[in-house]
Order: structure tokens, then sequence, then C-alpha cells
């Protein structure tokens, strides 16, 4: 190991500080690439946030919408059945059953509006999907080269830091040795 004395010594540690001072700069350029890079992850979580509320969403009424399907065919078999009672019963029984038919009518007339409701609901919810969807492949697309750059510049960075490091360490074994 090279070891220098005196003047020589004392030029080798301002080489030292100078050192420093340049990966403090270069971690200091760094560390100014994280706020740009925090607000495109912003944007981003915003738009794919979005995007699964419009999946929940969507899940949800889709499944509403099957619970009220399966209610719906239950009051359709019960109306069926209602009307079938209704011509094998006696005058007696036909008032009841004509009773039962017309509740299970109205049942099912409830649940089919219902139905409908929900499948309206379920267009729109289908149209907000894809327009999240769009909106987040937008987002992606118009970031692309804003992170490209981002990540060019945090390579590049990188680089210069690696070199700073290793001149550091050439300046150290410099000083390093007796006074």
């Amino acid at each position: 190991m090279e070891t220098v004395h005196g003047n020589d010594r004392l030029a080798a540690l301002l080489r030292l500080q100078q050192d420093d001072t340049a990966i403090r700069a270069l971690e200091t350029r760094a560390m100014a690439l994280k706020p740009r890079l925090a607000q495109l992850d912003a944007a981003r979580a915003a738009a794919l946030k979005a995007v699964d509320g419009a999946r929940g969403a969507l899940q949800r009424e889709e499944e509403r919408y099957a619970t009220l399907a399966s209610r719906a065919a239950d009051f359709r078999r019960l109306t069926e059945r209602a009307s079938a009672a209704q011509d094998q019963v006696g005058m007696r029984q036909a008032a009841a059953a004509g009773a039962q038919y017309d509740i299970a009518r109205k049942a099912l007339a409830e649940a089919e509006q219902e139905m409908n409701g929900s499948a309206a609901r379920l267009v729109a919810l289908k149209g907000a999907l894809t327009a999240a969807e769009q909106r987040l492949e937008q987002v992606e697309a118009e970031q692309a080269p804003a992170r490209a750059e981002v990540e060019a510049q945090r390579q590049a960075l990188g680089g210069e830091l690696r070199q700073a490091l290793a001149a550091r360490e050439a300046s150290a074994r410099l000083v390093d040795g007796p006074v």
C-alpha cells in the first residue's frame, strides 16, 4: 500500500473530502427521484383502486342478480303450483288457492322488477369497469416515458455513484498509514 506524508497527505485528505462531497451530491440527486416516482406510483395506485372498486361492485351486483334470479325462479315455481292447485280444487278451496296464486304472482313480479333494476346496474357497472380499466391503461401509457426516464437517471446515477465510491476508496488508501 502506497502512503504519502506531509503536504501530499493533506492533498490526499482534501481529495477524500471532495470525493465525499461528490458522493453526497450523487446520493442527493438519487433521493430527488423518489418524490417523482412516488407521484407516478400514487397516480397509478388511484387508477388501480378505481379498477378494483369497479370490479368489486360488479361482482357484488352479479351475486345480487344471481340471488334475485334464484328467488324469481322459486316464485315462478310457486306461481305454477298455485295455478295448478286452482284447477284441481273444489269451490271452497278455490278462494284460498286463488289468494296463494295472487300472492305468488305479486312476489314474482316484484322479484322480476328487482332483477330488471339489477340488470340495468350490471350494465352500468360493466361500463364503469371498462372505463376504469381504460383509464388505468391510459395512466400507464402516459407514465411509461416518465418511468423510463427516471429509471435511466437512476441507472446513470448508480453508475456515477459506483465510480465515485471507487475513487473515494482509492483516495482513502492514500490517506491511510502513519501520520
